[in-house]
């Protein structure tokens, strides 16, 4: 009963809109070990529910991804979620699901599609429509919506990435009397000629808020890489880890919190040669 009641007054933070995206939605652990910056991370099929047009810059063109966490270790709020992407010249698309929660407490699933066009070698453009339903109990409510979001990404130098994305335009709102504001963001990385990559993203929450958050990855090796993400309003910070091996990667992240306790991320993504 203790963990149960935690856990309820965990969604209920998870709820406000300060918090929202930066503590509940995962994307993927590749997203979630380098703080949300997108642009660091343009082959990963994850990116495509927030920043679309990413998979225009995709290389290899086709790969698949599944990523599961706890968040702050519990249970109860269990993440699960697969992607699914391929480009086909100047087009994109992507395919993408989610489980987030426990039945008879809550849960969440989300499906998603979306798709790119690559107008110029340097610039894309692309589209993504999210439908999310929403179960609290057992059958006690539920809930449905759906919300858009679009995106343009441009490459001014092999070494340079840049996003801009507005997003959680509601198309039909989940519920119907809370309101949901959009989201804007805009995120840029810069690929050293040798093994380092850096990164931020910015985001404008609803009424204004705005959060900031730096990612990096360091090549290790050939097949190992170091990846590491730091948030801010709170600070946060993660620390995590890729191996790779002919074609598959394995991903680990670790998640800091000063109260709530730490969050382990796990991912398994597949890409056939390019």
């Amino acid at each position: 009963m203790k963990m149960l009641a935690t856990s309820i007054v965990l969604l209920s933070v998870l709820w406000a809109p300060k918090l929202w995206a930066q503590e509940y939605e995962f994307g993927s652990a590749l997203s979630q070990s380098v703080g949300g910056v997108v642009t660091l991370i343009p082959a990963s099929p994850s990116v495509s529910t927030s920043h679309p047009a990413l998979i225009g810059f995709a290389t290899p063109k086709t790969s698949a991804e599944l990523s599961y966490r706890q968040l702050f270790g519990l249970g109860e709020l269990e993440d699960f979620a697969a992607h699914l992407s391929h480009k086909h010249r100047r087009l994109g698309g992507a395919l993408s699901m989610s489980r987030f929660g426990q039945a008879g407490l809550y849960q969440e699933y989300t499906v998603s599609a979306a798709s790119s066009f690559q107008i110029r070698s340097d610039v894309a453009v692309g589209a993504a429509l999210l439908y999310r339903s929403a179960e609290f109990g057992e059958n006690q409510s539920r809930y449905a919506g759906a919300e858009l979001a679009i995106s343009a990404a441009y490459r001014p130098m092999p070494s340079i990435l840049i996003s801009a994305a507005t997003r959680r335009l509601m198309a039909d709102q989940v519920y119907d009397d809370i309101d949901t504001d959009p989201v804007y963001e805009a995120s840029l990385a810069w690929t050293s000629p040798s093994e380092v990559s850096l990164g931020a993203i910015w985001t404008r929450e609803r009424q204004g808020d705005h959060r900031f958050a730096l990612g990096q990855i360091l090549n290790l090796t050939q097949n190992l890489d170091f990846l590491a993400g730091l948030r801010f309003a709170p600070v946060r910070y993660t620390l995590g880890g890729r191996a790779l091996y002919r074609g598959m990667s394995l991903v680990y992240a670790y998640e800091g919190h000063s109260e709530l306790g730490a969050t382990h991320s796990f991912g398994l993504s597949w890409s056939p040669n390019p």
